[in-house]
């Protein structure tokens, strides 16, 4: 069986049992999305890192999900988010946000989803809110060499990255670009079970 195939097979069955990173999950806003392809001369991994808010649990996580890797996990991005939103998931404004030890300024006011104020960090700040090296090398081997990177909207750089992204497209359903915002109305996102963080099983060539 080709790596295509089984990686293929891979996420449509996270995809059933509801581990698959949805960005429609009920308690997370997503923020952005990237995905890591690596390889070595028998096997391949595939990363799918989703940052986004979790109002139920009041924090601000990259959620790195593996396949072909043995573990996933949870990075918590937003450092000061006690002092950040009030008890609606609302910014209350005036307060710049702190991620990785730097206070970022925002220009949001007071009362704007909290989700929607992080997602306009996303043009300036980005490699703050994703995964460094050094945390994606935590979960794949380094003996693995980066094969490409990918978002939603931009060109995959390989067949492989290519074909992941469209079946990843598909099972989110929709990928926005996370610099789209909702002025009008605060967004609920449909309520879904499902997890993150979690790891399938190693891909071979």
């Amino acid at each position: 069986m080709t790596f295509g195939q089984q990686f293929l097979d891979q996420i449509d069955a996270s995809a059933q049992d509801f581990t698959f990173p949805f960005l429609d999950h009920g308690f997370y806003s997503a923020i952005d999305v990237r995905l890591h392809v690596y390889r070595d001369d028998k096997h391949w991994a595939v990363v799918i890192e989703t940052v986004g808010f979790n109002p139920k649990a009041r924090s601000v996580t990259d959620a790195l999900t593996g396949y072909g890797i043995r573990a996933g996990s949870q990075l918590n991005r937003v450092e000061n988010i006690a002092d950040l939103i009030d008890d609606d998931e609302n910014y209350v404004g005036g307060v710049p946000i702190r991620v990785r030890g730097r206070d970022l300024a925002v220009e949001a006011p007071s009362g704007e989803y909290f989700a929607e104020v992080v997602r306009d960090l996303v043009p300036e700040h980005r490699d703050l809110l994703l995964a460094d090296e050094s945390e994606l090398r935590a979960l794949v081997p380094r003996t693995f060499r980066r094969s490409s990177a990918w978002r939603p909207g931009t060109t995959p750089t390989s067949w492989s990255s290519a074909r992941a992204a469209r079946r990843c497209s598909s099972s989110w359903r929709r990928c926005s670009t996370p610099a789209t915002r909702t002025t009008t109305a605060r967004r609920r996102p449909r309520t879904r079970t499902g997890r993150t963080g979690r790891s399938r099983g190693t891909l071979r060539r």
